[in-house]
């Protein structure tokens, strides 16, 4: 085995698309968030501070800061509907708010990120 197999922090730093399903449906939505891998620098920071954090606030407050931390952008996210929908630009503040207000969209990019295969080549 190579040994540079072993190395995939930066590529879990990269990041990746992890497509959204829509929340209310379960079907598949044009939304796609831009998510760091649990090997990533970040991600490992993170859940630092997510440890600490559950010890003075419960798990969801964690969770939540630890997604937005690993979570680098978005595409296809409108706001309104039909030709009056805007784009949401991204931030932090924008992805706690979703995070906190969709525990669905919460756990399906924290299963995406807990799956290190989704961040590796090949």
């Amino acid at each position: 085995m190579d040994i540079n197999d072993f190395y995939t922090a930066d590529e879990h730093e990269k990041g990746r698309e992890v497509a959204i399903n829509n929340p209310s449906t379960g079907e598949p939505s044009d939304v796609v968030f831009m998510v760091r891998g649990p090997d990533s620098k970040t991600f490992r920071k993170a859940i630092l501070t997510s440890n600490r954090l559950s010890l003075e606030s419960d798990d969801a407050d964690s969770m939540t800061s630890l997604l937005v931390a690993v979570t680098i952008g978005w595409k296809g996210l409108k706001e309104g509907r039909g030709k009056d929908a805007k784009d949401v630009p991204f931030s932090l503040e924008a992805a706690k708010k979703i995070y906190d207000q969709s525990p669905d969209v919460a756990t399906q990019v924290m299963t995406f990120v807990s799956q290190r295969q989704n961040f590796t080549k090949g």
